[in-house]
């Protein structure tokens, strides 16, 4: 894939000692309004095994997205750690939605979760957009 490459480095301050980064990076697609595909970047601490975590976010989805179905789900390795592929479809306000999410631990006590969504019909682009993500994504050293 070719564009623009975002390292999430563009800015630096000091929050209070013992509290935990939260963060959320969004990325909408030229065409959103019609495609509504979307990557979005999410990132905690690990407070349970990476695997409580994906089964704890699979049943906050089922809770807040009707007809949210499993289509598959993998364990895999990515950037030489272990991750979870969990693919799912639902319906959403703005309609069907097929989504793809890759949970990982970059580092010791911290995940993040990459999700690439869209509607349904544009499913095929979905997939793309996936495959070459997580084929460009690489964690950065010394990243919180």
């Amino acid at each position: 894939m070719s564009g623009h490459r975002y390292d999430m480095t563009t800015l630096a301050l000091e929050v209070p000692e013992g509290w935990f980064d939260h963060s959320i990076s969004s990325f909408q697609a030229p065409d959103f309004a019609q495609s509504a595909i979307v990557v979005v970047v999410k990132r905690g601490p690990l407070e349970a095994t990476l695997e409580q975590l994906v089964e704890k976010e699979i049943a906050e989805e089922r809770r807040s997205f009707r007809g949210w179905q499993l289509v598959e789900r993998e364990a895999i390795t990515y950037a030489a750690k272990p991750a979870h592929v969990v693919e799912a479809r639902f319906e959403h306000p703005i309609g069907p939605l097929h989504q793809y999410s890759v949970y990982s631990s970059a580092r010791p006590g911290r995940w993040y979760r990459m999700t690439i969504s869209g509607r349904a019909d544009h499913e095929a682009r979905v997939r793309k957009l996936y495959e070459s993500v997580l084929a460009s994504a690489r964690p950065v050293r010394g990243a919180s």
